[in-house]
């Protein structure tokens, strides 16, 4: 009976260390192993009592040490508080593992969780900047498409003015000609007014001379008359040449 309950306190103090953390087999010394036979045991407490025993620790003696040592053998060297204490320690262990693997997966999760927000802030960065570089491009487009609109709107005015001059005579042609038509008129005019004249002495009487110069006007010279032709010839060409970019505006539009 005595021997049984040596056994239960054993397994209720084994139960208290693993409870507390302690590890019997570090105290000993000795591998956590199911190997770990009793001489093994007994040799482990040989060398740690050298450390602990009341004789041999002298001035550092720490009963508390000395007793746990004499615990840790008792319960390693009964069977039945050994299992106990393994099961137990095992237990916390695994308690133990799980706690750190809960942490390493809640610090992992925490790591991937602030890698995402950076990776989801860097592709924000990167969207917003492409719609920047596309905007500003769609921007550029407009503004060449207009530019070019304009300038092939000008070259087509232009185009059509150097057309229209190449069809004739330009307006300072015109005029030299009707100048010089004008004067050679008046030359003649001139000649046919001397010829009557000189007819006219030789008869005796005076020569009447017609004052026609180009228009139903005898009072205007020829200058004047060459500035009413061709501002007529100036404005026709005006409005023929607006015509022609006002059709060309429209058409663009």
């Amino acid at each position: 009976m005595s021997e049984q309950k040596n056994t239960n306190d054993l397994v209720a103090l084994a139960r208290d260390f693993s409870a507390q953390g302690v590890d019997l087999y570090e105290l000993l010394g000795i591998a956590p192993d199911p190997a770990t036979d009793a001489k093994a045991i007994q040799t482990g407490f040989r060398k740690q009592s050298l450390l602990t025993h009341p004789d041999k620790a002298g001035a550092a003696y720490d009963p508390a040490a000395w007793t746990r040592i004499q615990h840790a053998k008792d319960i390693l060297l009964d069977p039945s508080a050994r299992s106990a204490y393994d099961q137990a320690r095992g237990a916390a262990l695994l308690r133990t593992q799980e706690k750190e693997r809960l942490g390493r997966d809640q610090r992992r999760y925490a790591d991937e969780l602030e890698a995402a927000e950076r990776d989801a802030r860097r592709k924000r960065r990167e969207e917003d900047e492409r719609e920047r570089e596309l905007e500003r491009m769609r921007h550029q487009m407009r503004e060449d498409g207009l530019r070019k609109q304009q300038l092939d709107e000008e070259e087509r005015v232009d185009r059509i003015r150097r057309e229209a001059e190449m069809k004739g005579p330009s307006l300072d042609e015109q005029e030299a000609e009707l100048v010089k038509k004008l004067e050679a008129k008046a030359k003649k005019r001139e000649e046919r007014a001397q010829r009557k004249r000189e007819k006219a002495e030789r008869k005796g009487g005076e020569a009447k001379v017609s004052g026609y110069y180009f228009s139903t006007d005898p009072k205007l010279g020829y200058e004047e008359k060459v500035a009413g032709v061709m501002g007529k010839l100036r404005a026709r060409q005006r409005a023929r040449v607006e015509t022609q970019a006002a059709d060309i505006t429209m058409e663009a539009t």
